[in-house]
C-alpha cells in the first residue's frame, strides 16, 4: 500500500511535483491555442480592423501573429484545393460543398484564381496610375479656368513662364505646359468616405435590418486615433501623388516595410528571422540609391510620402494594440472608424490651406470682361479653390473612376485580408510594382530611367518579395510549433486520464 501510494504520488496528478517555467509556458500556450481552435470550429474567429489595408506597400496583418489570413490558428493538417484562398476559407468551402474541391483543382478553377489575382493587382496599383493619366490628359496648367485657355508657348522668356507656373526648357528656349492635378485632393477623399459610409450602412441594413450597430459613440471614440491616422495618411498619399509619378510613388511606398517592421518588433517584441532583417536592409539601401538617382521628385513630395507612411505605421500599431480584441464583424468596425476618417479629410482642407500657402496658379478673369487676356494669376489654397471654383471643380469621369478604384481598394483589401492567403496576396502586391505600374506608366508618361534607378528599383522589388516569403516561412514554422504544442497538451491529458 505504501509503495502504491508512492507511485501515485509520483504520477502526473501529484500537485507537489515541480514543474519548470518552460513547461508552464508551454501549457499556457497550448491552452490558448486549444481555445482558438475551438473558436474556429464554432465559427467564432475574431476579425480585426487591422486587416483593413490603408494603402501603401505592406498589409499590417502580414506582421500580426494572431491573424495571419491563413486561418485563425494555423494549426491542423488540411489538404488545400486552391492556392489562393486561406486555409480556413478553403476548408469551409470544402465542407459546405465538396464540389468546390474539384472545381479549384480544374483548369477553369486555376484560371479563375489567376483572374482574381490580376484584378487585385490592378486595383491595388490603380490609383497612382490613374492620377498620372489625369495629369497627362486633363492636367494642363493653363486650364484652371474653364473658359480661358492660355497659349503658354507664346511666352518667350523664363520669367513669364515661371509667373504662370509653367516650366521653362532652357535647352529648347521655350515654355512647357505643366501637367498637374487640378482638382482639390481632399474633395475626392471626403466624397470617398461619404460613399463608403453609405455602402456600409446599406450592407448593415440588408444584413441586420437596421444600422443601429454602425452607430456607437464609445466604439468610435476607441477607434478614433486609428481612424484619424488612416484618414490623414489617405490625404497625404493623394497630395504626394500630385508631386510624385506613379513609377516612383510605388517604390517609395516600400519604405513602410522598414518603418512598420521596426515599430512592430519594438512595440510587440516580435522576433523576426535574419532573412526578414536582410530584406529590410536591402530595401533601405535600394531606396537610398533610387532617391540619389531620382531628379524629378521634389522635396515636398518626399515629405508628404514620409508623413503618409508615419501615420499609416501609427494606425497599424494602434489597431493591433487596442482594436484586435473586438468581436464585431469587420464592416461594423469600419463603420465606427469611417466618421473619424471623414472628419480628418474635412480638417485637412483647412490645415493644408494654412500650411501650404502657395499651390498651383488659378487664372482669374477680368471682372468686367471674362475673356480679357492675360488673366490675373492668383496663388490659391485648397479653401480658395473650393470657394471660387466649387467643391467639384475640375472633376470629370476620370476623377470619379479614381474615387471608385480607391474605394474598391479599401473594401477589396479588407475582404482579401480575411479570405486570401496572406503570402499569395503579398507576392501579388510586390509584382504589381512592375505590372501594371511600370508597364502602364511607360505608355502614359515614360520616365527617364538611369541605370542606378533601374538597379535600385529591381533591388527594392526583390527585397519586398524576399520579405513576404521570409515572413510566410516564419508563419509556417510557427504553425508547426503550434501543432506540436497542441499534441503535447492532448498527450498530457491522456497521461492524466491513464494515471487516474
Amino acid at each position: 500500500m505504501a509503495s502504491s501510494g508512492a507511485e501515485a504520488g509520483a504520477g502526473p496528478q501529484d500537485p507537489l511535483r515541480k514543474r519548470s517555467p518552460r513547461h508552464d509556458a508551454e501549457a499556457a500556450s497550448a491552452q490558448q491555442l486549444l481555445k482558438r481552435v475551438a473558436m474556429e470550429s464554432e465559427g467564432k474567429c475574431v476579425e480585426s480592423a487591422n486587416v483593413y489595408k490603408p494603402g501603401g506597400a505592406i498589409d499590417c496583418s502580414l506582421l500580426s501573429e494572431e491573424y495571419s489570413g491563413d486561418g485563425c490558428s494555423g494549426a491542423g493538417a488540411h489538404k488545400r484545393s486552391s492556392f489562393l484562398f486561406a486555409t480556413d476559407v478553403d476548408r469551409n468551402m470544402q465542407e459546405s460543398d465538396p464540389g468546390w474541391n474539384t472545381f479549384w483543382r480544374s483548369h477553369e478553377g486555376t484560371i479563375f484564381q489567376i483572374a482574381l489575382i490580376f484584378l487585385f493587382m490592378h486595383i491595388d496599383a490603380g490609383t497612382p496610375i490613374l492620377q498620372d493619366l489625369y495629369k497627362k490628359v486633363y492636367g494642363l496648367q493653363h486650364r484652371w479656368n474653364h473658359h480661358i485657355y492660355l497659349d503658354v508657348a507664346a511666352y518667350t522668356n523664363k520669367y513669364d513662364c515661371a509667373f504662370y507656373g509653367c516650366k521653362w526648357l532652357e535647352e529648347h528656349g521655350r515654355c512647357e505646359q505643366k501637367h498637374s492635378i487640378l482638382y482639390t485632393s481632399q474633395t475626392v477623399i471626403i466624397a470617398q468616405h461619404l460613399c463608403e459610409l453609405a455602402l456600409i450602412y446599406c450592407l448593415a441594413f440588408w444584413d441586420r435590418g437596421s444600422v443601429r450597430d454602425c452607430i456607437n459613440i464609445s466604439k468610435t471614440t476607441k477607434f478614433a486615433p486609428a481612424g484619424f491616422c488612416f484618414g490623414l495618411q489617405a490625404v497625404f498619399g493623394f497630395l504626394a501623388m500630385e508631386e510624385i509619378g506613379a513609377h516612383a510613388y510605388s517604390l517609395y511606398g516600400q519604405t513602410s516595410i522598414i518603418l512598420v517592421t521596426l515599430t512592430w518588433s519594438l512595440f510587440f517584441r516580435v522576433r523576426l528571422s535574419s532573412l526578414v532583417w536582410i530584406s529590410v536592409l536591402q530595401i533601405a539601401l535600394a531606396l537610398i540609391g533610387f532617391n540619389m538617382a531620382d531628379t524629378t521628385t521634389s522635396a515636398r513630395g518626399i515629405t508628404l510620402m514620409a508623413l503618409k507612411i508615419i501615420h499609416q505605421c501609427f494606425a497599424c500599431v494602434y489597431a493591433e494594440m487596442f482594436m484586435k480584441s473586438e468581436k464585431e464583424v469587420l464592416y461594423i468596425q469600419l463603420a465606427w472608424m469611417k466618421p473619424v476618417e471623414l472628419l480628418s479629410g474635412i480638417t485637412m482642407v483647412f490645415v493644408m490651406s494654412f500650411v501650404v500657402h502657395k499651390t498651383d496658379v488659378i487664372f482669374v478673369p477680368h471682372p468686367e470682361d471674362p475673356k480679357v487676356l492675360p488673366p490675373v494669376p492668383m496663388n490659391a489654397t485648397a479653401v480658395d479653390a473650393i470657394a471660387q471654383l466649387g467643391f467639384f471643380h475640375h472633376w470629370n469621369w476620370l476623377t470619379v473612376f479614381i474615387l471608385l478604384v480607391n474605394m474598391g481598394d479599401t473594401f477589396l483589401s479588407a475582404f482579401l485580408a480575411k479570405h486570401f492567403d496572406s503570402v499569395v496576396k503579398g507576392v501579388a502586391g510586390v509584382l504589381d510594382l512592375i505590372y501594371p505600374t511600370q508597364v502602364f506608366v511607360f505608355f502614359i508618361n515614360r520616365p527617364d530611367y538611369t541605370p542606378l534607378m533601374v538597379m535600385s528599383g529591381l533591388s527594392i522589388c526583390l527585397g519586398a518579395l524576399n520579405f513576404v516569403l521570409a515572413k510566410g516561412g516564419m508563419r509556417r514554422s510557427q504553425a508547426r510549433k503550434d501543432e506540436l504544442l497542441i499534441l503535447k497538451a492532448e498527450l498530457s491529458k491522456l497521461k492524466g486520464y491513464g494515471a487516474a
